[in-house]
């Protein structure tokens, strides 16, 4: 299937999302009382986007998610969430969603 057209903002939102992901990493790593300020950052930093850089932000957290719900380990750094987000049946499968 066709890939996802995805606007620069959405980019744009996904690539701070995915360097704050980086960043807790890294801050974790260091010390792991850190991930106590995570909410807050993550609630400021949607709070202060809109439109598609705040979509892109969210969908990145959720396809962070979904993978390790999967039960794989994104390596974040590495990892590029763009390829998951531009590939909408891959990551949330064939159809639509059905809530039952």
């Amino acid at each position: 299937m066709a890939k996802r057209e995805l606007s620069a903002d959405f980019r744009r939102g996904v690539a701070i999302a995915n360097g704050a992901l980086c960043r807790w990493k890294l801050s974790a790593q260091a010390d792991i009382r850190r991930t106590k300020h995570m909410p807050e950052e993550f609630y400021a930093s949607l709070a202060d986007a809109t439109g598609d850089i705040q979509r892109g932000m969210i969908e990145c957290f959720a396809a962070f998610i979904r993978v390790v719900i999967e039960g794989s380990t994104p390596i974040l750094g590495n990892w590029d969430p763009l390829e998951e987000l531009e590939d909408a049946d891959a990551l949330y499968g064939d159809g639509e969603v059905d809530d039952d």
